[in-house]
């Protein structure tokens, strides 16, 4: 069984928490539209029962309530679509976060504190509907918010909390039963925010761990399980791209092709994991030769592969022949100062020694990745005759 890896699980929370920031970003549009339409439905529908001369003054609160909420909601999307496409992290996730929980929270208050500034001039038909928008403005909220919960808890509270304290503190049946509701409410949102939360985070975690899966099968697809290196499918995706941008931009472009001299011999004497080991050195020779590439000059990235057996390939973007030639001979040299250990006992010479032929072509006008490798190997083949020597394609 894998040991816990607790950088890992911090990398999968601080993804979760990402998603679910970015989710309720996406949600809120719904939510901010919603709240000044409802806005006005209140206004319109409660507008001719505020008129008697008890409700002196509430058709300016009802505006300025109305319009409070127009001005949030304009001031909520503007924060909607200045949040970044791409999924902050760290200390600029929270801050985003934040000010998503701070906008959220003025909002459901200016509901839930500004619908007392209606009650004093309402009877009780208005007081229940203002209730009911309230109720219902909160499961709007819920739905809205429900991939983050302290938004949807905070949110909920703020909206039925004031009116339900106001009503526990009328003191008669039906504003206590209101109250009680209220309470209810409350509750039941907050279960269902535990159990969307769950499911929720699981569903991203499943997510997260398939779209690994998918890519560890991807790399080993495309990787040679021996050296590491690139194997033959990836190689040939890779360099028919550069041989396609050499083509378009008019960029030099040379294949290198190594095979090991008598790779046989060394399997039959001293047997495949010598073989094997002898494989992995020659790659480790060319990682440090493309290392040594890389650090002498900002050349596009050689592509390294192993075709097959042992025979290895190397691609050099934005190099002529003859800078192909000299990093040939540079390979052979190495190859050959390059000594291996054995475990034989029996062994007169524990260090196992090899060494390798190299083909080098260069790009024409019209020639196709394949047109490259077969005129490298052409020339591997008369490399070979000898051995330990590089040949040059003519170009």
């Amino acid at each position: 069984m894998d040991e816990p890896d607790p950088e890992a699980d911090a990398a999968l929370a601080a993804h979760v928490q990402a998603e679910r920031v970015r989710f309720t970003f996406r949600q809120d549009a719904l939510a901010i539209l919603l709240s000044p339409i409802a806005a006005l439905l209140v206004v319109f529908a409660l507008w001719d029962e505020l008129r008697d001369e008890v409700s002196a003054g509430a058709h300016g609160r009802l505006l300025t309530w109305a319009f409070g909420l127009g001005v949030l909601a304009l001031g909520r999307l503007a924060l909607v679509r200045a949040y970044p496409s791409t999924n902050p992290s760290g200390a600029r996730l929270r801050r985003w976060e934040a000010l998503l929980v701070g906008a959220v929270l003025v909002v459901a208050l200016w509901w839930g504190v500004g619908a007392l500034a209606i009650l004093p001039g309402a009877g009780s038909g208005e007081r229940a509907f203002v209730f009911a928008v309230l109720v219902l403005m909160a499961g709007a909220h819920r739905a809205s918010h429900a991939a983050h919960p302290r938004t949807v808890l905070l949110g909920v509270v703020a909206l039925v909390g004031p009116i339900a304290l106001r009503f526990a503190m009328v003191g008669d049946r039906l504003h206590g039963a209101l109250a009680i509701v209220a309470v209810l409410v409350v509750v039941a949102m907050t279960r269902s925010i535990h159990a969307f939360d769950h499911f929720f985070g699981r569903a991203h975690r499943l997510a997260h761990a398939l779209q690994e899966a998918r890519e560890r099968s991807d790399a080993l697809a495309r990787t040679d399980p021996l050296t590491e290196l690139h194997n033959r499918r990836a190689f040939y995706e890779l360099g028919e791209q550069a041989v396609r941008l050499a083509h378009a931009v008019g960029s030099p472009l040379a294949l290198v092709m190594l095979d090991l001299d008598h790779f046989k011999r060394i399997n039959d004497r001293l047997g495949h994991a010598t073989g094997d080991a002898v494989i992995r050195a020659v790659a480790d020779v060319l990682n440090e030769r493309l290392l040594l590439l890389h650090g002498r000059d900002d050349r596009a990235t050689a592509i390294i592969g192993r075709l097959a057996g042992e025979e290895f390939v190397m691609l050099l973007p934005a190099t002529d022949l003859a800078a192909a030639t000299l990093v040939a001979e540079q390979l052979r040299a190495a190859v050959e100062a390059h000594a291996l250990d054995t475990d034989d006992p029996l062994a007169m010479d524990t260090a196992v020694r090899f060494t390798t032929s190299v083909g080098v072509a260069g790009l024409r006008a019209h020639d196709t990745l394949d047109l490259l490798i077969a005129r490298a190997d052409a020339v591997l083949h008369v490399a070979k005759a000898t051995g330990n020597r590089v040949v040059t394609a003519p170009i």
